[in-house]
């Protein structure tokens, strides 16, 4: 896989998921972005995209920990606050049709089954190692 052009998920893929309870916007969730613990195998590989449910309004926070620790890629998105929360798999499934990557890794299930249909390409599930085309 270190050969293939892949886009990822953030949360669940880069670094772990935050916890629940965790309310956007609250300084318990602004602390979890600041000091989130990267995923150890993600650092190996150079990403295309990082295509992420994350709100834009965290741009900056996220560009800062993606420097901390060293991940190297081409294009971050994160989704527009204007987008609901049920519909963060259509935003990363138009983002991923459109992409040069050969493979997206999401970390839910419920959300790679859906990428997949919706772009019509390959979506490893990180949670149970499954490949959905």
């Amino acid at each position: 896989m270190k050969n293939k052009i892949v886009s990822v998920d953030f949360d669940g893929v880069l670094c772990k998921d935050p916890e629940s309870g965790y309310e956007f916007g609250s300084k318990n969730y602004i602390d979890f972005l600041k000091t989130a613990e990267p995923i150890s195998f993600a650092r190996e590989y150079k990403i295309n995209e990082i295509i992420s449910g994350r709100r834009m309004i965290y741009k900056d926070i996220t560009i800062a920990w993606l420097k901390k620790h060293g991940f190297i890629y081409n294009k971050l998105y994160l989704k527009p606050t204007d987008i609901p929360i049920e519909c963060t798999p259509v935003f990363k499934a138009e983002i991923y049709k459109k992409s040069k990557s050969e493979l997206y890794i999401e970390s839910s299930i419920g959300q790679a089954i859906l990428i997949s249909i919706l772009s019509k390409r390959g979506v490893m599930c990180s949670e149970n190692g499954v490949l959905y085309e």
